[in-house]
């Protein structure tokens, strides 16, 4: 089978390269963009600068129109990429312009051909700007009618995990390290390189991660490996959600029983896969759960929800700063402080011995 790898745009050749640092896999891994430092340091055999006449190397600006046309004039380039492929795999972040558009392009393309295509990708920060989360949700909702294999990390569940928000950098390093473990396991499953053959159709085209954490492989039991991990969500309900276990074993030789940790599995998860990869002797032990839901309708019912409360949260704000003095002091019991058994200091009908930011409607957070 023919694999194609594609790192499209920062986010996605970042991914690229932390995986090919720690994997050293062998393949045709493509580093695209538009943005000459991006390519020109990444560990692809393949780096190619895309857009040489309309973006001069600088990158797409975050402009998803502008990454598209330089996509439409590369699409002959594109094509001999995919060229006899079997397997396509794209690595991207979304929200920006290449990774977004490329997404969408390559998306196109395997459809048009006939190709199976994966992608595992990030969905931006919340708190980052309107736009990249519209990008998102309007790329997602294209997809949707496609039927290919996503799955998506929010960046969000990295933040304070992998490293600290107002260092990006590291944030992202760490956080790819991670993801990169998730790419290695995708990457044998589609080259079939387990034991039993691998149901392309039957595991879900969308798989939106909220929860994902990894562990070393210390005994023969595995459920008892994830189960510390699956008590902290019992609260939110795990049953409405679905979850993916993935073992790495260091030879043949040693064998986990499969069936054991998906019946257990099952009573907490509405849908619950596993599969076990088996690596050279002396490979890592380890493994991988990954929580959350099987579908793109939940990333835009959760952005909604987002959006709504926080404008009822404004709204809640703007009637509150609004209030005039007296509601204010019906509404609180202010302590009055060495003034509290004194007659009350009235001027023009405004109680002088109340603070002033109560006196004149100002409402202070702490």
């Amino acid at each position: 089978m023919k694999n194609v790898i594609v790192g499209i745009g920062g986010a996605g050749i970042n991914l690229l390269d932390e995986w090919i640092l720690a994997e050293e896999p062998t393949g045709l891994f493509y580093a695209l963009d538009c943005d000459y430092p991006s390519v020109e340091g990444s560990l692809a055999d393949y780096r190619i600068l895309l857009g040489k006449e309309k973006a001069k190397g600088a990158g797409s600006h975050g402009d998803v129109d502008f990454a598209k046309l330089i996509l439409e004039d590369e699409e002959q380039l594109i094509d001999q990429i995919l060229d006899h492929c079997d397997h396509l795999l794209v690595l991207c972040g979304l929200g920006g312009g290449m990774g977004s558009a490329g997404l969408s392009f390559f998306s196109e393309k395997a459809k048009q051909k006939e190709l199976i295509m994966s992608c595992i990708g990030f969905l931006p920060f919340s708190s980052e700007s309107f736009l990249q989360l519209e990008i998102t949700r309007k790329t997602l909702e294209y997809l949707s009618d496609y039927n290919h294999r996503f799955i998506l990390f929010p960046n969000d569940r990295a933040q304070n995990v992998f490293g600290p928000e107002d260092d990006r950098n590291r944030l992202y390093r760490n956080f790819n390290k991670k993801v990169g473990i998730v790419v290695s396991c995708w990457y044998d499953l589609v080259q079939e390189k387990i034991n039993e053959p691998f149901d392309q159709l039957g595991f879900p085209e969308v798989f939106l991660i909220e929860e994902f954490y990894t562990f070393p492989i210390q005994t023969d039991d595995p459920f008892s490996l994830i189960q510390p991990f699956i008590q902290p969500v019992q609260d939110s309900i795990p049953d409405q959600k679905s979850a993916w276990v993935c073992l790495f074993l260091s030879s043949s030789l040693r064998k986990l029983e499969k069936t054991d940790i998906k019946i257990k599995g099952k009573n907490f998860f509405k849908q619950f896969y596993v599969t076990v990869v088996q690596g050279e002797e002396g490979t890592k032990e380890m493994g991988f759960i990954a929580m959350g839901k099987f579908k793109f309708e939940g990333y835009f019912k959760t952005e909604k929800s987002k959006k709504l409360e926080n404008a009822e949260k404004k709204e809640k704000e703007k009637d509150q700063d609004l209030k005039p003095a007296e509601e204010l002091i019906k509404d609180e019991n202010v302590p009055m402080g060495i003034f509290e058994k004194s007659n009350k200091t009235i001027h023009k009908g405004i109680n002088l011995d109340l603070p002033t930011f109560i006196r004149k409607g100002i409402s202070i957070k702490i």
